[in-house]
């Protein structure tokens, strides 16, 4: 099964360091933006990551240039190209600003869970998890009408092709 893939979207070179380095001893792939502008570059359907798609974001709010704020805005509006076949990964603010606003505004524009800095890597790890797990509990739930064969593994939710063992 080919790893999930974080983006990390963070100005903080040593921010995007730590979290990627346990990100990826926690067994996901990461691919780091220190922009807004370049992660939205990195999601066009013509990147050349787009191959294989990102599993969830963790933004910072407070950039230069665009703000996370913004990029979510932007990802969730209806006229947004960056839609990779239509799914556009969840989304963890990681950011210093904490106050009761903020955190409003950042699940007003479809945070999916929201970090305050500093944080603890533990809780990082432990809330990306619970947002992928819901996240693959979700499309499962969407795949539930197609037929599963005897050809299939299904464990948690999560349908095999004993053929190919590529998930379904």
């Amino acid at each position: 099964m080919a790893k999930q893939r974080i983006l990390i979207v963070d100005d903080e070179e040593d921010i995007c360091m730590i979290l990627s380095y346990s990100l990826q001893k926690a067994g996901y792939e990461t691919l780091v933006a220190h922009s807004a502008e370049e992660a939205l570059a990195l999601l066009l359907p013509d990147s050349p990551i787009a191959s294989s798609p990102i599993s969830l974001i963790l933004l910072d709010i407070m950039m230069d240039g665009m703000s996370g704020l913004e990029m979510a805005e932007r990802l969730k509006s209806e006229n947004g190209q960056v839609k990779s076949e239509n799914h556009i990964p969840p989304i963890i603010f990681l950011t210093a600003l904490s106050d009761e606003d903020t955190v409003l505004q950042g699940f007003k524009l479809g945070a999916d869970d929201y970090i305050s800095k500093p944080f603890r890597i533990a809780e990082v790890l432990a809330r990306v998890a619970a947002v992928l797990r819901r996240t693959v509990e979700q499309g499962t739930r969407s795949q539930e009408q197609r037929p599963i064969s005897n050809d299939c593994i299904v464990f948690e939710g999560i349908v095999v092709n004993k053929a190919d063992m590529s998930l379904m």
